[in-house]
């Protein structure tokens, strides 16, 4: 299943009119207003046909596509099946694992928090003295973990143990190794993490770190006192009327009842639990820790929806910003090599931004042209 949004630019407006009637309009969720009948027109059935083939070529359950341009939606419309078996298709309603696309609704929040003084970028994250002081550093095997910064994190330059695996991927192995009962939570990844040699000195090198990002959302509870989704929803979501979007679930019974079906190239394929339970079941379904992986791959969204999000905080002026214009700078100013970016993946250097975003069965990508 891949999820695709390009994304120029959007906004959204309730007309002025009855009352009631737009309260009942505002309450449904953004993404239900919408419909593929509204996206099917002769002016763009190019647009079509290039997606229809893409998909056909990579032989793909479901995609989903929303473009703006110009501060007003253009463009939603899903392909192909949001349930293969059922024969249900795809929908602007149906909601996607957007995988690590999760780390820029993360830096937003953090830098929310800055905006609002509850946090600086240069705090430290570990030891005596510092946001995360219920870790216990005592055993720490590499003093240098001591000086990671929250700005560290954001820039993907902590240094954190990553070079033999990402450790949330490996959770099951963490709490083998640290000879604890599955299934690892922060607490035991991040001991694991601190037991280990730093693969570089803290700001000395770019090097993706899940785990860091993850991090970041321990940061955010400890700082505002909230759970992390919580504080997502309540400063950043929600005053944008963006009511969908959650964290998604691990297991298939769960799965929310908008959100599409996952498959895998290699149905036949079956990987241990994450849970520990010891039952083999598909990588998509049991197979990763999507509660655990909430700040820097676990979120679901509606393209529409994600759109509308992208939008307030990519600092252009057709639409309003929900962070202020300094935090907009640090997450859109190029830093170290290729051109990386803070939340977002890099950039061109010639106004093109974009966020990729991959887990088994889903992939994600935004980009502002």
């Amino acid at each position: 299943m891949l999820f695709f949004v390009g994304e120029l630019i959007f906004s959204f407006s309730i007309k002025k009119g009855n009352s009631e009637v737009n309260h009942k309009i505002a309450s449904i969720p953004y993404s239900h207003r919408l419909s593929n009948v509204m996206s099917d027109t002769a002016g763009y059935r190019y647009i079509d046909s290039v997606i229809t083939v893409f998909r056909e070529d990579y032989d793909i359950k479901g995609l989903s596509v929303a473009i703006s341009d110009g501060g007003r939606l253009i463009y939603a419309r899903g392909f192909g099946y949001a349930d293969a078996e059922k024969q249900e298709e795809v929908e602007p309603r149906h909601m996607f694992r957007i995988a690590s696309v999760s780390k820029l609704i993360t830096a937003s929040a953090i830098l929310k928090l800055v905006e609002e003084g509850r946090v600086n970028l240069q705090n430290r994250v570990f030891g005596p003295g510092s946001i995360l002081a219920r870790y216990d550093t005592s055993k720490i095997t590499d003093p240098r973990a001591l000086t990671i910064t929250i700005d560290n994190l954001l820039k993907h330059t902590s240094g954190l143990y990553n070079k033999k695996g990402d450790v949330m991927f490996m959770t099951l192995s963490v709490a083998r190794a640290l000879r604890k009962q599955a299934p690892a939570n922060m607490d035991m990844l991040v001991e694991f993490a601190l037991s280990q040699p730093l693969d570089n000195a803290p700001g000395a090198e770019y090097d993706y770190s899940n785990l860091g990002y993850s991090i970041l959302g321990e940061v955010i509870e400890q700082a505002s006192g909230m759970p992390y989704e919580e504080f997502v929803h309540f400063y950043l979501l929600e005053p944008l009327g963006i009511t969908s979007m959650k964290v998604g679930k691990s297991y298939l019974k769960d799965r929310d009842r908008d959100e599409v079906k996952y498959y895998e190239f290699n149905r036949d394929i079956k990987v241990q639990a994450y849970d520990g339970s010891g039952h083999l079941v598909s990588q998509v379904y049991g197979g990763n820790p999507i509660e655990l992986l909430a700040a820097s791959g676990g979120w679901l969204a509606s393209p529409a929806e994600l759109m509308k999000f992208i939008l307030a905080i990519d600092g252009d002026p057709a639409t309003p910003d929900i962070l202020a214009q300094q935090s907009i700078a640090y997450m859109t100013t190029p830093y170290g090599k290729d051109n990386k970016l803070v939340g977002w993946k890099a950039c061109d250097g010639h106004g093109t931004m974009w966020r990729t975003g991959t887990l088994t069965g889903a992939s994600a990508l935004v980009m502002k042209q």
